[in-house]
């Protein structure tokens, strides 16, 4: 939660940081997901993710964690994922510890009820079996680490090459969907 004075759209960005970088020029650089411009299904979303993540202590960098994103919610990433200028946000607010443990620092007044929600199943003294929105999170880390697992191993949509499957124009190697001709 800050305000932005180089905005287009939004001058009150609710950000999921995904963290900062320098550029050689020496500018500063913050990206991550304005969850102002999210669907509902996808604040969920990743707020079950962020959830399974931090309950299961995975250790998982920025870029990971973007694949990931990426392979299972590609509407995410062209519909909320912003760079901005660091030096231009001002009054930034923690609103949730996501994967951190400064649970103590998160601000916690005016917040979206998906985020106050969030933050309660992330304290330390939750229970498991916690709701996050309305659904029964299940804690399965061999599943999560294969996502992982896949999300690091993701190759670039730029240097992915397609390929006719079975050696024919269709699938299946007919000419029409199913086999065979008409």
């Amino acid at each position: 939660m800050a305000s932005y004075d180089n905005f287009h759209r939004d001058a009150r960005p609710l950000i999921f940081c995904m963290g900062q970088y320098q550029l050689a020029n020496g500018k500063n650089y913050t990206h991550g997901f304005n969850t102002n411009y999210m669907m509902e299904a996808d604040k969920q979303w990743l707020a079950r993710t962020v959830y399974l993540l931090h309950r299961s202590a995975q250790a998982i960098d920025a870029k990971t964690l973007y694949n990931m994103i990426k392979m299972q919610r590609p509407s995410m990433i062209k519909s909320s994922y912003r760079i901005y200028f660091s030096n231009m946000i001002r009054n930034p607010k923690m609103v949730c510890s996501g994967l951190t443990n400064m649970n103590s620092l998160v601000y916690k007044m005016g917040i979206p009820n998906w985020l106050a929600i969030l933050n309660k199943n992330l304290e330390p003294s939750g229970v498991l079996g916690n709701m996050v929105g309305q659904q029964r999170i299940a804690i399965n880390s061999t599943e999560l680490q294969e996502r992982i697992t896949m999300a690091q191993n993701a190759i670039p949509l730029n240097q992915a090459r397609i390929t006719k499957p079975f050696g024919g124009g269709t699938p299946f190697g007919g000419s029409t969907p199913f086999g065979g001709g008409i």
